[in-house]
């Protein structure tokens, strides 16, 4: 059993290089480690493992036990890792010059703070967020780049997010003690992996979270097994939507209503739509087998392709920006139709 003293030293030791702001806590000279510890009044067996320090009012200590700031407002927080739920990237708190208005929360920053370039926050913000299991959400000012990203992994660490993560890969479908296999249990493997990147969506959406009406359209539209479960959809209109459910993806097109079991798609991806490729300002990419794509357009292009075991080759039209996500969701679910295949492989 790994002792708080030698879990500190595991931490410290993956942690690394740091910077000249932020490094593990035995690499500050004497006068740093003194001035944290007449700030932080250590427990009896706690450990310090990283600290941040710019100057007197903008500094952090994380410590086997607590993580405790002070920002440039001179406002003082206090977290014990047990009661932190989720630590990551932010966009800032509202009144920080890189914050894009327009852009979800976490997701895009201003860089440098020049409003005509933007990155996303993980590279570019030096803002990191933290939420506990009340729901409130805290900011520490530290810096941006490979190190923000050590701090936010030596955290999540402490606060028990890997062992969560195994609970919630393990058994998505606690909230109803699902058999392993079963129905309701690949239900919740996939809402667990579309709910990992909500700023990836704002469209695409959970099926219980749906408006009354548009549930409503969309099971007037479908026929459902017995055990099969909604899961996930994209709603434009009544012409345009996809759903997808435990066993499979019922979308609608020009020419009519469409369904492919998990089961049976052989490829899926990116598409450049119905119409294919269209010319663009971009440099365009040349893959193996001789393909020219443009990863910008691409990547924002509101059309994903599902190709059956047949041969036979679908668009489907979802929502701009999401296929890279929804490619996760799909392929999951693929995954658990070959790890569990079903005893009645022809049921819908």
């Amino acid at each position: 059993m790994p002792t708080e003293e030698s879990e500190a030293q595991r931490l410290r030791q993956k942690f690394g290089a740091g910077s000249e702001q932020t490094k593990v806590f035995d690499e500050w000279d004497e006068g740093k480690r003194q001035f944290f510890l007449s700030n932080v009044q250590l427990e009896a067996g706690e450990h310090p493992i990283l600290a941040h320090w710019k100057d007197t009012s903008n500094w952090l200590l994380s410590t086997t036990r607590r993580v405790i700031w002070t920002n440039p407002d001179k406002q003082s927080f206090e977290l014990r890792n047990e009661n932190i739920k989720s630590v990551g990237w932010s966009s800032g708190p509202e009144g920080w010059p890189g914050k894009d208005p327009s852009s979800p929360r976490d997701t895009l920053v201003f860089v440098d703070g020049k409003p005509d370039v933007r990155g996303h926050c993980g590279f570019y913000s030096p803002w990191l967020h933290f939420i506990d299991y009340s729901g409130t959400r805290y900011e520490a000012l530290l810096e941006s780049g490979k190190v923000l990203k050590g701090i936010r992994n030596s955290i999540w660490q402490l606060s028990g997010g890997w062992h969560r993560s195994l609970e919630d890969v393990e058994t998505p479908g606690k909230k109803n003690s699902a058999p392993t296999g079963s129905d309701a249990y690949r239900a919740g493997r996939l809402e667990f992996t579309f709910e990992k990147y909500p700023e990836k969506r704002k469209m695409t959406r959970l099926f219980s979270i749906l408006d009354f009406d548009v549930q409503e359209f969309l099971k007037s539209r479908v026929e459902l097994n017995v055990e099969e479960q909604p899961v996930l959809a994209f709603y434009a209109d009544s012409s345009t939507w996809y759903l997808a459910t435990s066993r499979q993806i019922i979308w609608t097109s020009s020419s009519g209503l469409h369904y492919i079991r998990y089961q049976d798609i052989e490829k899926m991806g990116w598409s450049d739509g119905p119409e294919g490729p269209m010319e663009c300002a971009h440099k365009k990419v040349i893959t193996t087998n001789g393909e020219r794509f443009c990863k910008i357009c691409r990547a924002s292009s509101p059309w994903f392709f599902v190709v059956r075991s047949n041969g036979q080759r679908h668009e489907i039209a979802i929502e701009a920006g999401s296929a890279s996500h929804i490619w996760d969701c799909f392929r999951l679910m693929c995954n658990l139709e070959r790890i569990h295949p079903r005893s009645d492989a022809h049921s819908p």
